[in-house]
């Protein structure tokens, strides 16, 4: 035991007359003399020791059974339930008992390599059954130790919107690349969809196809990714509803720019046969409140319904048609009162400009 300068607890001591051994000491010491027996030793010793104790216990208990060579079966059962709650004092006197009633108590040494000595050395060992647990840390080493835990992986996986590429550089690995924020990531068969725009409903349904390759594709018009880039979905709609403080007040300035319309188009049929309306023109009179009539009309049906294929084409057509109509009635009137003023000696032009199927056919063109 020179090598240690002192003697371990756990040797007998009747023929040493140097001193014992401490703690430190006595496990620096443990370790040097045992090596790597010492890692594995107590396992196989705890195995007899379980063992024999749950033997013993069957036997204790039905003694008989050791002259009956047709119990095997039942003695295997008893054995093993008496080994799933055997509890004895093992190796190094320590109290032995299974955990969980299948493997021994976890107990681990933990090595580190040292670079200045190129030797493997103890950092810490563990028991369960000790208080504390981690019943020994080597201070001496611990500076040895990164505080990154070194990822043993060769390429990590992709994240949610990136496609993998085989890096050929390195074996079996792979390299990420970015999708567009426009893009689904999906298995797409290449001998059959060539193209690099997909249909809305599809999906990650090719990836057991062995010919099918990740790829970044474009939705359909009218869809967009969902948040994890997997399919297309519709997009949202939105719109100004008639529930909305804007909308609202919209309609009732469109609302009373109606009822005022109305108004003046009913004091304009009561005085139909009047010289001031069979100036401005009947004609021409009726088709400007038509339009403006129309314009509030088509604004709140627009606000008030939601939308769909018939109300989209709606209001691109009636927003030209009510102001062509509403121009077209001012623009004839205006011609017809220009007529006036220059055709006074003409007595054949003026009386075809100032005609009511001139206005008509001005209108309608």
């Amino acid at each position: 035991m020179e090598f240690c300068g002192c003697l371990p607890n756990v040797i007998d001591s009747n023929n040493f007359t140097g001193q014992l051994c401490n703690a430190k000491d006595e496990h620096e010491c443990l370790s040097y003399l045992y090596r790597d027996s010492i890692y594995y030793v107590p396992q196989v010793v705890n195995s007899v020791y379980a063992i024999a104790s749950a033997l013993k216990e069957v036997f204790t208990q039905y003694p008989m059974l050791k002259w009956h060579h047709k119990s095997r079966d039942k003695t295997r059962r008893l054995l093993l339930s008496k080994l799933q709650k055997c509890q004895f004092e093992g190796f190094g006197n320590e109290l032995f008992s299974f955990f969980n009633n299948r493997n021994g108590q976890p107990n681990f040494t933990i090595l580190t390599f040292v670079p200045n000595t190129f030797k493997w050395k103890v950092l810490a060992q563990y028991d369960e059954t000790r208080s504390p647990r981690f019943y020994y840390i080597n201070e001496n080493i611990s500076s040895y130790i990164q505080e990154t835990i070194p990822e043993s992986v060769c390429s990590k996986p992709c994240n949610v919107g990136q496609i993998k590429r085989i890096d050929w550089g390195r074996s079996c690995c792979w390299i990420c690349i970015n999708c567009s924020s426009q893009q689904i990531v999906t298995s797409v068969n290449l001998n059959k969809n060539p193209k690099n725009i997909i249909n809305n409903n599809v999906t990650n349904k090719n990836k057991s196809n062995p010919m099918a390759s990740p790829m970044c594709q474009f939705c359909s018009p009218g869809y967009r990714p969902n948040k994890n880039q997997t399919k297309c979905q519709l997009l949202p709609i939105k719109y100004m509803s008639i529930y909305e403080k804007v909308a609202q007040s919209s309609v009732g300035i469109s609302s009373t720019g109606l009822i005022l319309c109305f108004i003046v188009s009913i004091i304009c049929i009561k005085y139909w046969q009047t010289p001031i309306i069979k100036a401005s023109g009947k004609e021409t009179s009726i088709i400007l409140f038509l339009g403006i009539i129309l314009s509030y009309i088509s604004g709140e049906l627009i606000l008030a319904l939601s939308p769909s294929l018939f109300i989209c084409n709606f209001a691109i057509f009636s927003v030209g048609f009510c102001i062509t109509l509403t121009y077209s009635a001012i623009l004839a009137r205006s011609s017809r009162i220009n007529s006036i003023f220059q055709d006074k000696n003409s007595q054949n032009s003026s009386s075809m400009n100032l005609s009511p199927r001139f206005d008509i056919n001005l209108i309608s063109e």
